[in-house]
């Protein structure tokens, strides 16, 4: 296990030195970041950064629409491309179990499931199954990669 950044203060970004602190708001990390090195979120708005993230580098997603104030409150990667998806799902296995050493929730990697809790940071490596068109019989398989601030989390989620 390689020494992992600590998480409880906020995302690691090396790229540009800093840590972004957890409950910030999308303006104040702008100030930190400038906003013309983001690129457009399918949600909208400029929230996805490239970078790397306890050893898997990836386009990233800034989460600060599921906090009710606005604030950061997860970073997530998502790939549905089927030819991809268990490719970018075996890397941040590997690249997650380096940084973060063995998952101390769930240790599933086999059936696309690896879980961390560290205080009050979920890590979450998975290969997810969906219905993207509510009520449809057809599932839609991604690989998901999040960092969850899950502090009060039964407040907003």
């Amino acid at each position: 296990m390689i020494a992992s950044p600590d998480l409880r203060e906020g995302i690691p970004i090396p790229a540009f030195g800093i840590t972004i602190p957890w409950l910030i708001s999308q303006g104040d990390l702008f100030r930190l970041i400038p906003e013309d090195k983001f690129q457009i979120a399918l949600c909208g708005g400029p929230s996805m950064l490239r970078f790397e993230l306890l050893g898997f580098k990836a386009l990233f997603w800034f989460n600060f629409v599921t906090h009710p104030d606005g604030q950061l409150i997860e970073v997530q990667f998502r790939n549905d491309k089927p030819r991809a998806r268990n490719r970018t799902y075996r890397k941040a296995a590997v690249a997650l179990v380096k940084s973060l050493g063995k998952p101390n929730m769930v240790d599933q990697m086999r059936l696309g499931q690896q879980t961390w809790l560290i205080d009050d940071v979920r890590v979450t490596n998975s290969m997810t199954e969906s219905h993207p068109i509510p009520g449809s019989p057809r599932k839609k398989r991604s690989h998901h990669f999040s960092v969850w601030f899950c502090r009060d989390a039964w407040r907003y989620g």
